[in-house]
């Protein structure tokens, strides 16, 4: 095993983790092992690619194991990262031009203060500018007028659960 992705999730699971590496084996008794929590279901997807759901955990760094037989696990020095569930508490301004490009912060607990973050506007994810463990900062995608849903990401995979309208405005006809 080489590389797990996403690096990092919420304590209450639910990311797909995908594994790369050389020579899985395909395999109905594959499965994952994450930290203390193994026989997790596993899907082979190539002689360099597998995946499995990561279920709930206790906060911390936790390595993660392959086992394609009853009792071989393979562990590697792969490890996920648990992380409180992000949480989103204020979005300013919360209104922006349809043409995009408006700065937009979203404020709120749980951030990494490393990593790529991602916002998505509605359906339409863009990476942030910058972020703090507190902001996050993104440009604002171009959408129709109307009310949207923001969330934040740090894995580009599990959004946040809270979310703040942002609206989107059309230019005054002349």
């Amino acid at each position: 095993l080489d590389y797990v992705a996403p690096r990092r999730g919420s304590v209450d699971g639910g990311s797909t983790l995908r594994m790369s590496g050389s020579q899985m084996p395909n395999t109905e008794a594959l499965s994952c092992r994450v930290g203390t929590i193994s026989h997790i279901t596993a899907r082979w997807i190539s002689d360099t690619s597998s995946s499995c759901h990561v279920p709930a955990h206790a906060e911390g760094l936790v390595p993660v194991g392959l086992q394609s037989h009853a009792a071989d696990w393979e562990m590697w020095d792969v490890d996920f990262q648990y992380a409180a569930p992000l949480n989103i508490t204020a979005v300013y301004p919360a209104r922006g031009a349809v043409s995009g490009g408006t700065r937009v912060t979203i404020e709120g607990q749980s951030f990494p203060t490393t990593g790529r973050a991602t916002c998505r506007f509605g359906t339409a994810p863009v990476l942030a500018l910058e972020h703090t463990a507190t902001q996050i900062v993104c440009a604002s995608p171009s959408q129709r007028a109307g009310m949207i849903n923001v969330e934040v990401s740090v894995n580009r995979q599990d959004f946040t659960l809270s979310s703040m309208q942002f609206q989107y405005v059309a230019p005054p006809s002349t």
